[in-house]
């Protein structure tokens, strides 16, 4: 029996070696003595009142949840929100961890989570309390607030779906202030042969709008491959206001074929800097042919916007509970069409439906991709069956979160062109 009295819990989770980091987020106050009592009725919580406080990487965290039995696998699962508006956008999430074994457990955030100043800290309970007894809530509840909601909260979600409760969630992190994090992403770029003899190439460009000079990297994600902290990335250096052009960027990094780039910058550089990339591929006289592409933006993800008949994603993002709409070439004799997918943390799980240009359902498709992946599709490939040209494509991301674009090329003159999928709630 692992009983405990939550005054030896407290004194593990907020020791000061725990917490000598610039950066904490969630409780880190000297709590009073007693026994953890069971929050209000959920299965997510979100701390309201003890914030980050800082921007930076979180690399450790620590929750007390006194079990009732010896054993309890996969107890919970540590989350990151930013509160965006009235809403709460997950940001990361890590886990599930066991229930702690010791006083004193620490949980290693693998890979760290980067948040901002003011981003909050969640915990989701995935055990029975039937099961393990457990709780993550302070006893008497003298200082807290947190919300609660009956799921396992994953993208955004209305803060006035949760249920509002006084209490001090023992769940907390802390980490590194200053650290690097993901700020643009690049869905497509590389160098690969096409079709019709097309040869595909990408240059980008990169200007400082700060008046402070900013550093970073590009980080390139190979087509197909999970991601890893060893993929080849280049550093950038930009003084304000000033442009950096790279010819090819694939060759820049020793590699070919496709994949996507990650534009990294640093917590106090400013704004991340504009980025733009152009795909093209040569005529034989020399002259060249191709397509505009703007990265997404990552810090920019909040944007909504109320329509008549439902809510239109300012973002190019798709998170959980968003519907994206891309729409075919007229005709598959004209064109041909490419779906592309590139994921963020946690990746994602994505149901596509193809309808024909009536609206009609065709078939529908459920596809599984890892953390930040990339690949890129036929739409024959991507569904099993060739198209007819004019249909539409809805995508409901079932879990997590993905950039998605489609890409019709001209086979005649091999002109491109590139658009994300639309997003809405309903």
């Amino acid at each position: 029996m692992r009983l405990r009295t939550l005054l030896s819990l407290f004194i593990a989770i907020c020791a000061p070696a725990v917490f000598a980091q610039t950066i904490t987020i969630g409780n880190v106050y000297t709590p009073q003595t007693g026994f953890a009592i069971g929050p209000v009725d959920g299965i997510t919580f979100v701390d309201l009142v003890h914030p980050a406080t800082a921007s930076g990487a979180l690399v450790q965290a620590s929750f007390a949840y006194p079990c009732w039995a010896e054993e309890c696998p996969g107890a919970a699962k540590i989350k990151f929100f930013r509160q965006v508006g009235s809403n709460l956008r997950m940001i990361a999430e890590r886990g599930p961890f066991n229930a702690p074994l010791t006083d004193n457990q620490i949980f290693e955030l693998s890979p760290p989570v980067q948040v901002l100043e003011g981003d909050l800290i969640g915990v989701a309970e995935m055990v029975s309390k039937a099961d393990c007894g457990g709780s993550f809530q302070l006893a008497p509840p003298s200082e807290g607030r947190y919300l609660a909601f009956s799921n396992d909260v994953m993208g955004e979600v209305r803060m006035s779906a949760g249920k509002y409760a006084t209490g001090t969630l023992v769940v907390s992190a802390s980490g590194t202030p200053g650290s690097e994090y993901a700020a643009r992403i690049m869905p497509v770029v590389g160098s690969a042969a096409g079709g019709y003899g097309s040869q595909w190439s990408t240059s980008v460009q990169l200007l400082n709008p700060n008046s402070v000079a900013t550093t970073g990297k590009l980080v390139f994600r190979s087509a197909g491959v999970p991601a890893s902290s060893s993929d080849p990335s280049i550093p950038y250096s930009l003084e304000p206001g000033a442009t950096e052009t790279i010819p090819d960027i694939a060759a820049a990094f020793g590699r070919g074929g496709l994949g996507s780039l990650d534009v990294v910058t640093r917590y106090g550089d400013g704004v991340p800097p504009v980025v733009v990339a152009y795909i093209f591929s040569a005529h034989d006289d020399g002259g060249v042919f191709g397509m505009t592409e703007y990265a997404v933006d990552l810090t920019e993800r909040s944007s909504q916007y109320p329509t008549s008949t439902g809510t239109r994603i300012g973002s190019w993002v798709l998170d959980d509970a968003v519907t994206g709409y891309l729409i075919a070439p007229r005709s598959a004799t004209e064109s041909r069409f490419n779906i592309g997918v590139r994921t963020l943390a946690p990746g994602a799980s994505i149901t596509a439906t193809l309808r024909s240009s009536t609206g009609a359902p065709v078939l529908t498709v459920t596809r599984e991709f890892p953390p930040d992946y990339f690949q890129q599709f036929s739409a024959g490939e991507f569904f099993g069956m060739s198209l007819a040209g004019g249909e539409s494509i809805v995508l409901t991301v079932v879990r997590g979160s993905a950039i998605v674009y489609g890409c019709a090329v001209d086979n005649l003159t091999n002109d491109p062109a590139i658009f994300y999928a639309y997003g809405v709630t309903p």
